[in-house]
């Protein structure tokens, strides 16, 4: 074992490095025999509680990272009880089976250490040639669900998720003891490893888990015979860590000979494993299924991409990776540097580069400026620090109401102070509870505010998301966001689809009856144009939802609803019967009438989503502009169209069929001239 006899300490010749520095071990500060009642009431309950106490207090960093903790109490599995304590920097799995082979070498051979058995499979020629694609198969995969989970998947809501700031919450250790007999015929039997059962186990044990926490909580709505509660499918992930240096076997001495050189030394990477929740009847399935996932990793490269990645992160970001957000406006960035205590108390500060007007920071419930909060600063012509928190009531300048907000400001004054040319914005918040995920505005103007501290329309303006859980410490904020470029982008798509082409292809297949079939032929080019740019609209909103997650129901309810009935005009186009059938009629009406809700319910949705996201008279006046367009081109061909129907020659009152036609069209052919006489 490495470093039971070493200590950590800082090398000031190479630039602050941490190296291992060789010390005398004295057993008395290590060896721990507590003094304890013989007829205390539980002493299964006394152990569980000494261990978990354990957890809660730190090694002393001053002396090796260890200790040795002897209970003399009788427990209902052993006699006695010994609890070994050991800092993960001293050594890992393999040095710690070194030390405890260590103790049980031969005094006549005593540089020989106990070896265990090793059994050895031959691999035949064709598992050989399988190999190298399955590995690269697997390697593949792995790597592909790896990223997958770091951009966009998510588990299933459990029972096992608790609520925001579980993370802080006191933790205690529960432990269960295991026949290891048990779990080695298991592994004898199925030839396969002790890690497969362990994991195994775990999968069965907390499927049964689940299994319970979700019958409580539907027992007054299934059979009381039913056994399974689980929802049809919970997708469920583990991580497992692999430490992927080379294997050199067990070996007492874990230093290169003549050297202090550590000859161990860990790589851990780590690999996702897919928590398999179900009810098994068989509980070996279980087993089988771990055995079958943790081939596949084990004949993957995943682990190693992990390592380098973690590696690559270490490089260059450092050891504390500290949430670092620039956020850029206009090509102004601003650095946003916050500390977070366990009482949730917040001290933020924000800075940019400045010249005149104002800058703004504000806290929002769904990412939108409307009933948000917001601590605005400036340094006024007189040169004197104005900091004031606004309570953002509308989009009017006299509707930002100002020493007004639900910002739960501390004792501590907001300041404001400018050095040089960046400006410098601190103010102090008191939570209820701990602050994680934030949606987040900033904007500025370049127009100073009012005598009253009336502020001026924003020259521009941003939002993000911010994650203030990545602990205490001054920290600079959240990585750049395009939620802005996608917000006018998602309003430009909508304008154009909804706003200007489909009510253009509508209007085409209304008026245009007369050309036929050059009117159905725009008709299904232009909505399908248009369609595409809805969905376009669509795919960008989501993406928009994603990122800012902006509670605005009545605006995403009613997109979803008019994409449904653009969908379902595209597909009845390949369901449109025929001129000559009985049904057409009816589905002239389904189609008409579709087709006009989903415009109507579009330009409501338009107004709906300028109104709330907050965007200026441009783009009013620009909508207006467009609908004004589409009115007045609607009412000058409908009055065209009724011109043209009042033109047309009436039927006679007495209309002849076809053969009535052909016959007296003939008798008129041969009908006699007024002069001749009919014999």
């Amino acid at each position: 074992m490495p470093n039971c006899n070493h200590l950590q300490v800082v090398s000031k010749d190479d630039g602050g490095e941490i190296k291992w520095v060789q010390t005398e071990v004295d057993l008395d500060n290590h060896v721990i025999v507590p003094d304890l009642d013989p007829n205390m009431d539980s002493a299964d309950k006394f152990v569980e509680d000494y261990v978990s106490n354990l957890t809660k207090t730190t090694i002393d960093i001053s002396k090796p990272m260890w200790d040795f903790h002897h209970l003399n109490v009788k427990t209902s599995e052993a006699h006695a009880v010994s609890v070994l304590r050991v800092h993960h920097s001293i050594g890992d799995g393999t040095s710690l089976m070194a030390l405890l082979l260590t103790c049980t070498r031969k005094a006549s051979h005593p540089d020989q250490p106990l070896q265990p058995p090793i059994s050895v499979t031959k691999k035949s020629n064709s598992n050989r040639f399988w190999s190298a694609p399955w590995l690269v198969w697997n390697t593949i995969t792995g790597v592909f669900m790896f990223l997958s989970t770091a951009l966009f998947l998510k588990d299933t809501e459990t029972p096992l998720k608790g609520p925001p700031g579980v993370e802080f919450s006191p933790r205690r250790i529960i432990h269960r003891t295991v026949s290891l007999d048990d779990i080695k015929l298991v592994k004898n039997r199925m030839n396969t490893t002790v890690n497969d059962v362990v994991v195994g186990v775990a999968q069965a044990g907390l499927s049964r888990y689940l299994n319970g926490r979700y019958g409580e909580t539907k027992k007054d709505e299934v059979d009381v015979k039913k056994k399974n509660y689980l929802p049809k499918s919970i997708y469920f992930r583990a991580i497992l860590f692999f430490n992927i240096r080379p294997y050199m076997g067990i070996h007492a001495d874990t230093r290169k000979k003549g050297s202090d050189q550590v000859r161990l030394g860990n790589k851990i990477g780590y690999v996702l494993y897919p928590f398999t929740i179900a009810i098994r009847d068989n509980p070996l399935d279980y087993v089988h299924e771990s055995k079958a996932i943790m081939d596949r990793k084990k004949a993957s490269h995943e682990a190693t991409h992990t390592f380098f990645f973690s590696q690559a992160v270490l490089k260059f970001f450092g050891i504390i990776l500290l949430s670092i957000c620039t956020v850029k406006l206009s090509g102004t960035q601003y650095v946003l540097q916050y500390s977070q205590t366990k009482d949730h108390v917040v001290t933020i500060i924000l800075s940019a580069v400045y010249t005149t007007g104002w800058v703004g920071m504000g806290f929002s419930r769904n990412g939108m400026m409307l009933n948000s909060s917001a601590m605005v600063g400036w340094i006024n012509k007189e040169g004197e620090a104005r900091i004031k928190q606004y309570h953002l009531r509308g989009f009017e300048s006299l509707q930002v109401i100002p020493d007004r907000g639900e910002l739960p400001l501390t004792n501590v004054p907001a300041v404001v102070v400018l050095r040089g040319a960046t400006i410098y914005m601190a103010f102090q918040l008191k939570f209820a509870a701990r602050l994680t995920h934030q949606p987040m505005l900033l904007a500025f103007a370049s127009r100073y505010p009012t005598k009253h501290s009336h502020l001026h329309e924003h020259d521009d303006k941003t939002n993000f998301v911010f994650d203030f859980s990545s602990g205490s410490g001054s920290v600079s904020a959240a990585p750049a966001d395009n939620s802005v470029h996608m917000k006018k982008t998602h309003g430009v798509l909508g304008l154009l689809g909804w706003g200007l082409v489909l009510p253009y292809g509508a209007i085409a297949a209304r008026y245009l009856k007369h050309q036929d079939p050059l009117w159905y032929y725009l008709h299904i080019v232009i909505q399908f144009v248009g369609f595409l740019i809805a969905l376009a609209a669509v795919v960008v909103g989501v993406e928009l939802y994603r990122k800012l997650h902006a509670n605005v129901p009545a605006h995403r309810g009613i997109g979803i609803f008019v994409l449904v009935l653009s969908i379902l005009q595209i597909l009845a186009f390949f369901v449109r019967p025929n001129k000559d059938s009985k049904i057409r009629k009816y589905w002239n009406w389904y189609h008409h009438w579709v087709g006009r809700i989903a415009l109507f319910f579009g330009a409501v949705n338009i107004v709906l989503g300028i109104q709330i996201g907050g965007a200026g008279n441009d783009w009013k006046i620009g909508y207006g502009f467009l609908l004004a367009t589409v009115l007045i081109t609607t009412i000058v061909l409908e009055v065209l169209s009724a011109m043209r129907r009042s033109q047309k020659v009436p039927p006679p009152a007495f209309q002849m069929n076809q053969l009535q036609n052909n016959i007296f069209g003939d008798a008129k052919r041969f009908s006699p001239a007024p002069n001749d006489t009919l014999l």
